[in-house]
């Protein structure tokens, strides 16, 4: 997510705008649901189906846990 790094170049460069923050949090919220929709999508192909529901307890339990 190098477009991150845009937002403290720009302010450095004094040309940070409230329309360049909105496209960085915009941008940054479609690409984490692109990639929530695809990891929990593979989760099926990485672990035998008997283990799947125990699994899927298990990514739950770790994407509430505080970074």
């Amino acid at each position: 997510m190098l477009f991150v790094l845009s937002v403290p170049v720009v302010a450095l460069l004094g040309q940070l705008t409230l329309w360049h923050r909105y496209a960085v949090v915009g941008l940054s919220g479609i690409l984490t649901v692109l990639f929530t929709v695809a990891y929990r999508g593979q989760l099926p192909r990485l672990v035998h189906t008997t283990r799947l529901i125990d699994s899927n307890g298990n990514l739950g339990t770790a994407e509430r846990w505080p970074s």
